[in-house]
């Protein structure tokens, strides 16, 4: 770390963040967070990123919009951006008119606090950026602006979720602390897919929750501005290297060789249950974390590109030129993919109405996110689809040949069956208040939405696109509702099925001991003389008793299990002769 930025005296702006903790309780999460020098996970990531690349870890982008096109310039090195502004200072600072837009990747204390210091960025923009609660604690405080209070043309924070497709389902657990690799490090969660009978999948996957936000400090549209956009590094930003030791003229010597796959911060130890789990997500000690290879991949290679495919024209097939000649782009690289389009296949309206409407460089941002909405709508809907046929595979039945074992091994697949849907009804749930947020910060009002025909083309189009996203959402969720109900039905109608069979195996003993019972009981009474006993002279009276006792036990078990209707059954026949009688006897008269 350079020294004239390594104290927190030396970081104003952290320190003026600091002083407005008191009316923003928000700030204080934000502030614990990037002030907590004891974490291991971030001084980790500070030692792999010094000790690969020389640097502080993120990066940060300057895209300035010219009247006919996007020029970009790259800072690896925090001073290297200090000195930048220092010599260009924004438009309110005295600066020239400048029309540009700086994109930070990950958010360490010493490039917050030069872009905060030299630019005056709202505080509760990093500190949004660092939240992707599902829910909070009694400690944790969000920021939730009241809907009136929301300017989207100012400043916004959108969610959205990023999926990858495990090549090891085993890599990442459930009971298992997983993190990104950065200093705003987000949790790595294992998606539970849904398996049935009829269908088993054949990838497994998990999910990491993103934030990106936006910040401009344009006041009028006849004026240079400067715009602010954070974004969280891709998982392959940091890819991961196997260390070997090889021998040179007899001495040992440490390799780094490129391997495929990523790097992640994983705590080796499962936990049993999510209380502890929950205790052990500060890392405070180094043994709670460790470097780890991660080998999946993006769902669906990442974000599809955000332009037509059409081949029609001659600007159609120059378009397609330019992204034939970058095949292997990362498509996970939000920063990477936005200075993409800006300075390569953005046309001059778009570059335009960015230079007239600074939060109209979101333009591909808000796309991005739209996308991979869709991405994870498209897996939703195979989950769902799979597990209605739950129903299917698990018709309740009595079957007499099956074992209880194999009887415990169904209700096992289902009990398993029942808490993947549990989970995928929660995470619905999280799913639909995330959507929700996007929209409030869109300047939608819930319950009313329409699209504002006045607001910026980034920001209609971003009320459009996420309308329908929370309109294709909410009848899923509501599938997800029915389909645990289902879940549940069908455990307690196979158990229901279960102890009818057990009652049925259960009568068929006592039809046994009710047959038994007649010549047990005759041979108990006879045994009391001995002239009952076999070979003397009155054995046969046994038989005689014992036998047609059997046929009337058994008759009453058969034909006597309800009474009442065989008696109802015989006084009508009484009265039916009776009136048959009544009325030969009429006739006779009358004749």
């Amino acid at each position: 770390m350079p020294p004239a930025m390594s104290g927190d005296q030396d970081l104003p702006y952290i320190q003026r963040v600091r002083e407005l903790r008191h009316s923003y309780p928000a700030l204080r999460c934000f502030l614990d967070k990037i002030e907590n020098g004891h974490d291991e996970g971030r001084r980790l990531v500070e030692e792999a990123y010094m000790e690969r690349f020389r640097r502080l870890p993120g990066r940060c982008m300057l895209l300035t919009f010219n009247e006919m096109n996007v020029e970009s310039r790259g800072f690896e090195r925090p001073e290297d951006l200090d000195d930048y502004l220092a010599k260009f200072p924004p438009c309110s600072d005295g600066g020239t008119q400048h029309c540009r837009l700086w994109i930070l990747e990950d958010l360490h204390p010493t490039w917050i606090d030069i872009l905060g210091r030299r630019l005056g960025v709202d505080p509760l923009v990093f500190s949004e950026q660092t939240n992707t609660w599902n829910f909070t604690d009694s400690e944790s405080i969000p920021t939730r602006l009241l809907p009136s209070m929301v300017k989207p043309q100012k400043s916004f924070t959108m969610r959205y979720y990023e999926f990858r497709q495990l090549k090891d389902p085993k890599a990442i657990d459930w009971m298992r602390n997983q993190m990104t690799f950065a200093v705003n490090r987000r949790r790595y969660e294992r998606w539970r897919d849904v398996d049935t009978t009829s269908f088993r999948n054949k990838w497994r996957h998990a999910f990491v929750r993103r934030c990106a936000s936006f910040w401009t400090n344009q006041n009028s549209t006849d004026s240079g501005w400067d715009a602010v956009m954070l974004v969280d590094p891709s998982f392959e930003s940091f890819g991961w290297r196997d260390t070997n030791i090889i021998q040179t003229n007899g001495r040992a010597k440490a390799s780094s060789q490129s391997q495929p796959g990523c790097t992640i911060l994983q705590d080796p130890k499962t936990y049993k249950n999510h209380k502890d789990l929950w205790n052990a997500r500060d890392w405070v000690q180094r043994e709670y974390v460790l470097p780890t290879k991660d080998t999946s991949t993006a769902y669906h290679e990442g974000c599809t590109s955000l332009t037509e495919a059409s081949l029609a024209t001659e600007a159609d097939e120059a378009r397609a030129y330019i992204l034939q000649k970058r095949p292997n782009r990362n498509l996970c690289s939000l920063l990477d993919e936005v200075t993409f389009y800006w300075t390569e296949l953005a046309d001059q309206a778009l570059i335009t109405s960015a230079r007239e409407h600074s939060v109209n460089t979101a333009h591909y941002l808000l796309k991005y996110a739209a996308t991979l909405w869709t991405n994870q709508l498209e897996l939703i809907a195979c989950g769902i689809a799979q597990s209605e046929y739950f129903a299917d595979d698990h018709t309740a039945t009595v079957e007499f040949e099956m074992s209880g074992n194999a009887w415990r091994k169904e209700l096992m697949e289902m009990a398993n069956t029942t808490k993947e849907m549990n989970y995928m009804k929660r995470q619905m749930n999280h799913f639909e208040q995330a959507m929700t947020l996007n929209m409030e910060r869109l300047g939608l009002v819930i319950g009313a939405e329409a699209v504002d025909e006045k607001a910026p083309q980034a920001i209609k189009d971003a009320q459009k696109d996420f309308m329908t996203i929370q309109a294709r959402l909410r009848p899923f969720r509501e599938r997800v509702d029915r389909l645990n109900g289902v879940a549940n039905e069908l455990a307690n109608l196979h158990a229901g099925f279960k102890s009818i069979q057990d009652g049925e195996f259960g009568l068929r003993l006592s039809v046994f001991a009710s047959i038994v019972f007649p010549a047990t009981l005759a041979s108990s009474l006879f045994s009391m003389g001995d002239s009952f006993l076999p070979g003397n002279d009155l054995f046969w009276v046994y038989w005689v008793v014992s036998v047609p006792l059997v046929f009337i036990f058994a008759g009453a078990l058969l034909f006597g299990r309800k009474p009442e209707r065989w008696l109802e059954r015989q006084v009508m026949a009484v009265k039916t002769k009776r009136e048959s009688r009544q009325g030969a006897e009429r006739c006779n008269q009358m004749g």
